[in-house]
């Protein structure tokens, strides 16, 4: 199960911050936003992929704990700067893939966990941007047959 704690706490490892309110700061949130996240186990999706592609770091770590952390290129210690996450995502783009996943996941009757939702997000996201091309609900179909 995906649990926004660890997602949370595996992002304070990487930046190696060692306070909640230093990461907000670092996400540009407030400090009562972070908690709030913590306290839901609500996944702030367009900040944490915003911070796999700023930072190199592998998404299925941050969302699984598991494999390498950095992605190829970026080597353990090489971490980006301490400055604000400042990095545009395509916000509107992100709204529809998450939409468009829940009503696939819905009209299919699928059951998806939590890990592998998130991961199926971050993936569809990637490919609609590196495409240039939009999501539609044929290509979530069969991309959930492959995950699903």
């Amino acid at each position: 199960m995906l649990v926004s704690s660890d997602v949370i706490d595996r992002v304070l490892e990487i930046k190696k911050f060692k306070t909640d309110a230093k990461l907000a700061e670092y996400l540009e949130v407030a400090a009562s936003t972070l908690t709030s996240w913590r306290t839901r186990n609500s996944i702030p999706f367009e900040k944490i992929i915003a911070f796999c592609k700023y930072e190199k770091i592998s998404m299925d770590y941050i969302f699984t704990g598991e494999g390498k952390k950095h992605i190829e290129g970026q080597a353990d210690g090489e971490e980006g700067m301490e400055q604000p996450l400042n990095l545009e995502l395509d916000v509107d783009l992100l709204a529809d893939i998450i939409e468009s996943i829940d009503i696939v996941l819905e009209k299919e009757k699928i059951e998806l966990p939590l890990n592998k939702k998130a991961r199926f997000i971050a993936l569809q996201y990637e490919l609609c941007t590196e495409t240039g091309k939009g999501v539609t609900s044929d290509k979530i179909k069969r991309h959930l047959k492959l995950v699903a």
